[in-house]
Order: C-alpha cells, then sequence, then structure tokens
C-alpha cells in the first residue's frame, strides 16, 4: 500500500515487499491496492505467503498477431493461473504485468525460436522433416529452455509449450510446423 495514502504501514514489513524499480516507480506507483476505481475493495496478495500463480499463453494463436522482421507474431492470449483470479487481477492492474508480458513475447519471440532452430542443428543436423523439427520441442522445453534464460524461462517454456500446441493444432499444425523447420533449415 502506498506510504502517501496510508502512512500506518510504512512500519509493516508485510507492505515492504521488495520490487524492482520499474514495478514501484513506473507501474504502481502511488495507487492504491486496496481499492480499485470504482472504490470496489479488491482482493490482494500477501507477497511472502500467496497465492502463487503462473502464466499461461492458452487461448494464444499462430500467425494471428503484429509484424516483426517479416514474420506475423502469435496473437498472445495471456491468462494468470491461480487459486484466486481476482488476486491475480488486482496484481495486473498495479503492475500491468499482462501488457508487459506481451511486449516481452513480442520482442523475443523470434530469437527464442531461432535458439531452438541453433540447438537443433546442433543436435540433430539441418535436414530433418517438419514433423522431425516439431517432434523435439517437448525435448527442449524440459532440458533446454532455462539455459541463459533463467529471469524469463517460464515464460520462454510457456512459448514453446504454445508452439507444440500449435504444432498439433488441426487448422495450423502443418504451417506451424513447416516454419520451425524453415526456421531449422536457414538457422545462421
Amino acid at each position: 500500500m502506498p506510504i502517501s495514502r496510508y502512512p500506518f504501514v510504512a512500519a509493516d514489513f508485510r507492505n515492504l515487499p521488495p520490487t524492482c524499480h520499474p514495478c514501484n516507480s513506473l507501474y504502481k506507483i502511488d495507487k492504491d491496492v486496496l481499492l480499485d476505481n470504482l472504490g470496489h475493495r479488491r482482493p490482494c496478495s500477501d507477497p511472502y505467503v500467496g497465492p502463487i500463480f503462473r502464466v499461461a499463453l492458452e487461448g494464444s494463436t499462430y500467425g494471428n498477431g503484429k509484424t516483426s522482421r517479416g514474420y506475423r507474431l502469435p496473437k498472445w492470449q495471456i491468462s494468470l493461473v491461480g487459486e484466486s483470479i481476482q488476486q491475480a487481477e488486482t496484481w495486473d492492474a498495479l503492475y500491468q504485468i499482462k501488457s508487459r508480458y506481451e511486449v516481452t513475447l513480442d520482442t523475443d519471440f523470434l530469437s527464442w525460436v531461432k535458439h531452438y532452430a541453433l540447438w537443433f542443428v546442433r543436435e540433430f543436423g539441418r535436414e530433418k522433416t517438419a514433423d522431425e523439427v516439431s517432434s523435439m520441442l517437448p525435448r527442449y522445453i524440459e532440458n533446454v529452455v532455462q539455459e541463459g534464460f533463467a529471469d524469463r524461462a517460464f515464460l520462454k517454456s510457456e512459448v514453446f509449450c504454445f508452439l507444440n500446441r500449435s504444432c498439433h493444432d488441426g487448422a495450423v499444425g502443418n504451417e506451424v510446423k513447416e516454419w520451425l523447420c524453415d526456421q531449422v533449415k536457414f538457422a545462421t
């Protein structure tokens, strides 16, 4: 809670969770965490006890998002999944988590796919079928995805789970597999 609005919480350690500078000074700023814009009480989470939320990309669609470097990115559908959706909505309202993750996904998606393509070439070679390229996504998620990406590994993992689901989608599966195969063939 902002000390400017609730001075009595200045000495309460539960009110002093560690946050990064952008979270505290650009997003939360002086927002009232107790009340929403309509004056209704918000359900809040204890930053030390939880609940814990995870990010999910179910509902995202391949090839329907923004264009970057000549590629049509996925249209991201970002959800916070956990015990209490209302508490997750409070965190999102204060810190704009979903919109910030969308920027991260749009910015990093192609480089993450390139990392996958380079890993695939090192492990299996370049001349593989689209089915062979896509079949290694679960192995990559389980064994490699956190390599060098620890601070965003949870998000990167969700991206590759999304790609794996998309490969099995009757409407776009073959297109996604062929696109991944092309990424492998032309990876440098």
